[in-house]
């Protein structure tokens, strides 16, 4: 069999790759080695007390967090309050305005007073979702 009859019953390919002889890798970047070492530092120089102090710490973050929530449950929850004793006082002279029954013990507003009433309103709105944007609004005027 010869070279050329064997190339056409077999095709493969064979080739061997020196393993040992292969050149030096490139060198590990400075920041990385760096890095690994003052990880390697600080994680085996951790002390109980240092982690008792890091959890009390924490502990002490989380409540904060907790009473800062209830503050600002507990604002909102008055905002909410003073906002609907408004709208109350504003639907009670709504309904005066229209003459239904059980309104004669309500004593009538101004239209100023009215004006001053919804303003005050809008601006207790205006505290409680600041996030907003009230620029479609109807602006009432003081005349």
């Amino acid at each position: 069999m010869t070279d050329h009859e064997m190339m056409e019953t077999h095709s493969c390919a064979a080739f061997t790759v020196d393993f040992q002889s292969r050149p030096e890798s490139s060198r590990v970047p400075q920041r990385l080695m760096k890095y690994n070492e003052d990880l390697n530092q600080s994680n085996n120089k951790i002390s109980k007390q240092e982690l008792d102090r890091k959890q009390s710490e924490a502990d002490q973050r989380r409540k904060d967090y907790e009473k800062a929530k209830l503050d600002r449950i507990r604002e909102c929850s008055e905002e909410c309050h003073k906002i609907d004793t408004k709208v109350q006082v504003l639907l009670a002279q709504d309904a005066k305005r229209q003459g239904l029954p059980g309104t004669e013990h309500i004593k009538a507003m101004s239209t100023r007073q009215a004006l001053m009433s919804i303003k005050s309103l809008a601006k207790d709105f205006s505290k409680l979702t600041p996030g907003m944007d009230y620029s479609d609004t109807v602006m009432l005027d003081d005349s």
